[in-house]
């Protein structure tokens, strides 16, 4: 596990740690969010045959809040390769980029209330990536790989429903035995999505002076 990994789960471990220390749960401590629309971008690697990507991505999302600033969330979206020039140093190779799935379990630490209408949110955690066989690419059986990530956010709700924007850093560890295109080394992909939500749970009360 890399450095940043082992940071991301001290990270997380810590905030887990701060969230036993708050009082109340929100009245709708379930939220799902489903993105429609969303980019993921890796960055290239060091190595020679290792290129960056850009993907169209999709998912969704289901979060528990702990309190009214913490909350626990796991999440799965999927990224759909496309044609395009992939650069791998000096040359470059015109081909559909490899496929992604994406699953991780992360903490929120919302910086106000989140029964607020505007939430900004910070988030970190742990899970996986997944990278399917694009024979172009020498990617000749799937290959998993552990992740981290790390960014925030903005939430607007509506009583039960809102909108969503959301950016990650992806760290992705390095292994001995990974495919030229991904590399031994750690590899970081960029994600941004817009999305939308609904809590469930007992009704929201009135936001009053909240708000302002």
């Amino acid at each position: 596990m890399t450095t940043t990994l082992r940071s991301a789960l001290v990270f997380a471990i810590t905030l887990v740690w701060a969230t036993a220390l708050q009082a109340q749960t929100p009245e709708t401590p379930w939220r799902v969010t489903f993105f429609p629309a969303g980019s993921l971008v890796g960055t290239e690697g060091d190595q020679p045959a290792t290129a960056g990507l850009d993907t169209f991505t999709m998912g969704g999302s289901v979060s528990l809040a702990l309190s009214r600033f913490f909350s626990i969330e796991g999440e799965l979206s999927g990224g759909i390769g496309r044609e395009q020039d992939l650069q791998f140093g000096s040359g470059a190779l015109r081909t559909d980029s490899p496929s992604t799935l994406l699953y991780n379990a992360n903490l929120i630490f919302n910086t106000r209330d989140r029964r607020h209408t505007v939430v900004p949110y910070l988030t970190g955690g742990l899970g996986g990536v997944t990278l399917f066989s694009e024979s172009a690419l020498g990617i000749d059986d799937t290959e998993h790989r552990l992740a981290g990530n790390v960014g925030g956010g903005l939430a607007f709700t509506f009583g039960r429903w809102g909108l969503r924007g959301d950016y990650r850093l992806f760290v992705v560890d390095g292994a001995d035995d990974a495919t030229a295109f991904l590399g031994e080394e750690a590899r970081y992909a960029h994600r941004v999505y817009g999305g939308l939500t609904v809590d469930l749970g007992s009704s929201t009360p009135a936001r009053g002076s909240r708000d302002r």
